[in-house]
């Protein structure tokens, strides 16, 4: 049986999407709650929970090379001609579109503007849109 790379990215993404929010929201938290001191170089010092900011950060940043690494997979995955399950898939990506409506209380515009996982659950549906269109014929015979 073949692994399913796709498949394992997504799930990926869920926890890189609940690690990132929890220690976003905790930071935040941090921030409205605490004094931040400022640094002789006119930088904020926020001690040990900058370590918070910075792991949602780079969480932020690993979603695009996810999305990148997702639609390298889809070309390989078509040029040899490999099993492709575009239900399954797009399931699970709006399973990120569940999370993210939980965790910005059903606030459509925040979630779009600041969510790294709702870029990538765009891009993953355009790119099985794409592939269902293109091989659409051979999907619905098979």
């Amino acid at each position: 049986m073949k692994k399913q790379y796709d498949v394992c990215l997504i799930y990926l993404s869920y926890v890189f999407e609940i690690i990132g929010l929890l220690a976003f929201k905790y930071f935040d938290n941090y921030i409205s709650t605490y004094w931040i001191t400022i640094g002789t170089d006119g930088n904020s010092i926020y001690g040990e929970v900058g370590l918070l900011y910075n792991l949602s950060v780079v969480i932020h940043y690993l979603f695009y090379f996810i999305i990148f690494v997702y639609f390298f997979m889809m070309i390989k995955k078509v040029v040899s001609k490999e099993c492709i399950d575009l239900k399954r898939n797009t399931f699970l990506l709006f399973g990120l579109l569940v999370i993210d409506l939980v965790m910005y209380h059903f606030s459509i515009m925040t979630m779009f503007h600041y969510s790294s996982a709702i870029t990538f659950m765009c891009v993953g549906l355009i790119i099985n849109m794409i592939l269902y269109l293109k091989y659409r014929t051979y999907i619905i015979n098979n």
